[in-house]
Protein backbone atom coordinates (compact mmCIF):
# COMPACT_ATOMS: atom_id res chain seq x y z
CA UNK A 1 0.00 0.00 0.00
CA UNK A 2 3.24 2.48 0.93
CA UNK A 3 4.76 1.96 -2.66
CA UNK A 4 1.69 2.33 -4.07
CA UNK A 5 0.34 5.98 -2.51
CA UNK A 6 3.82 6.83 -3.43
CA UNK A 7 3.69 6.53 -6.65
CA UNK A 8 0.09 8.07 -6.89
CA UNK A 9 1.77 11.22 -4.97
CA UNK A 10 4.57 11.39 -6.96
CA UNK A 11 2.37 11.39 -10.19
CA UNK A 12 0.12 13.97 -8.49
CA UNK A 13 2.55 16.47 -7.49
CA UNK A 14 4.17 15.91 -10.65
CA UNK A 15 1.05 17.15 -12.70
CA UNK A 16 0.63 19.96 -9.99
CA UNK A 17 4.29 20.90 -10.79
CA UNK A 18 4.14 20.63 -14.66
CA UNK A 19 7.02 18.41 -14.44
CA UNK A 20 8.10 14.94 -15.98
CA UNK A 21 7.28 12.15 -13.14
CA UNK A 22 11.16 11.28 -13.39
CA UNK A 23 12.04 14.24 -12.38
CA UNK A 24 10.97 14.20 -9.06
CA UNK A 25 13.31 13.41 -6.32
CA UNK A 26 11.55 11.99 -2.82
CA UNK A 27 14.50 13.14 -0.86
CA UNK A 28 13.87 16.85 -2.68
CA UNK A 29 11.81 18.99 -0.19
CA UNK A 30 8.74 19.46 -2.77
CA UNK A 31 9.26 23.94 -2.16
CA UNK A 32 12.55 23.44 -3.96
CA UNK A 33 10.22 22.27 -7.32
CA UNK A 34 8.31 25.59 -6.81
CA UNK A 35 4.71 23.86 -5.23
CA UNK A 36 3.14 26.60 -3.09
CA UNK A 37 0.70 26.18 -0.54
CA UNK A 38 -2.52 25.65 -2.31
CA UNK A 39 -0.66 22.16 -3.42
CA UNK A 40 -0.63 20.27 -0.15
CA UNK A 41 -4.00 21.40 -0.14
CA UNK A 42 -5.09 20.18 -3.31
CA UNK A 43 -3.26 17.23 -2.59
CA UNK A 44 -5.20 16.40 0.53
CA UNK A 45 -8.75 17.00 -1.39
CA UNK A 46 -7.74 14.51 -3.88
CA UNK A 47 -6.57 11.71 -1.48
CA UNK A 48 -9.81 11.88 0.24
CA UNK A 49 -11.87 12.05 -3.10
CA UNK A 50 -9.78 9.24 -5.24
CA UNK A 51 -8.41 7.17 -2.12
CA UNK A 52 -10.71 7.90 1.00
CA UNK A 53 -8.24 9.11 2.95
CA UNK A 54 -9.05 11.69 4.97
CA UNK A 55 -5.31 14.28 6.09
CA UNK A 56 -6.05 17.13 8.66
CA UNK A 57 -5.71 20.16 7.84
CA UNK A 58 -3.99 20.85 10.62
CA UNK A 59 -1.56 19.59 13.55
CA UNK A 60 -1.72 19.35 17.04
Amino acid sequence: MAGELRGWLTERLALHLGRPVGSLDPRTPPAVYGMDSVCPLTLCGDLADERGLIVPSTTG
